[in-house]
């Protein structure tokens, strides 16, 4: 294995392992200023968005589940079905994420660049630069 074939495997390991990580191995990357590898920055970025949007999203939906689910604990037939629903959204969103995170370590790994479409769209429209 030459030094750029093993260069390369580590890219494709760590850019990868970013999205596995929460966005913490993106952060560190990110902050390390890593000029050298635009395949590695890309995917630092796009883990970082992910989470920083999913997470709070992931949130959002549990609490108004929940909430839903505190409103109506006086009426004992309806609590059943938003107790259930309630928990389908919190373990089903949760699950999502954690899959669709596997998805975008996967396609990292095998050297394929998954854009985020939504999520950059509303970072442009703040002015963000990717």
């Amino acid at each position: 294995m030459g030094i750029n074939n093993f260069k390369r495997e580590e890219e494709l390991f760590f850019s990868s392992l970013s999205y596995l990580t929460i966005g913490i191995i993106g952060i560190f990357m990110l902050v390390a200023d890593i000029k050298d590898s635009k395949y590695l920055e890309f995917h630092a970025k796009r883990s970082v968005i992910y989470w920083t949007f999913s997470i709070p999203l992931w949130i959002i939906f549990s609490i108004i589940s929940h909430y839903i689910y505190i409103k109506t604990t006086n009426l004992p037939s309806i609590n059943i079905i938003f107790y259930y629903v309630w928990k389908i959204i919190f373990v089903g969103f949760g699950f999502f994420m954690i899959i669709y995170a596997f998805y975008l370590s996967y396609l990292a790994y095998t050297g394929k660049k998954k854009n985020l479409y939504l999520y950059e769209k509303i970072l442009k429209k703040f002015g963000v630069k990717l």
